[in-house]
C-alpha cells in the first residue's frame, strides 16, 4: 500500500512536478537511502546533510 497513496507515491508525484516546483521557487532535496519517515528516524545522519544544502542555498 506504501507504494501507491504513502511516501512512494509522494516522492513520485513531486519527481513529476520537479520543474514547475523548481520555477515557483522550491528547491528539491534527496537525501539517497531515505524517505520522510526515515529520514525522521535518522536525523543524526540527515541533518548534516540538510545543513550542507541549505548552506549552499542563496536565501
Amino acid at each position: 500500500m506504501y507504494d501507491f497513496v504513502g511516501g512512494a507515491a509522494i516522492a513520485r508525484h513531486i519527481r513529476a512536478h520537479a520543474d514547475e516546483l523548481r520555477a515557483a521557487g522550491f528547491e528539491l532535496i534527496e537525501v539517497e537511502g531515505q524517505d520522510h519517515i526515515g529520514a525522521l528516524a535518522t536525523t543524526d545522519v540527515i541533518a548534516p546533510e540538510l545543513s550542507a544544502v541549505l548552506d549552499k542555498a542563496s536565501w
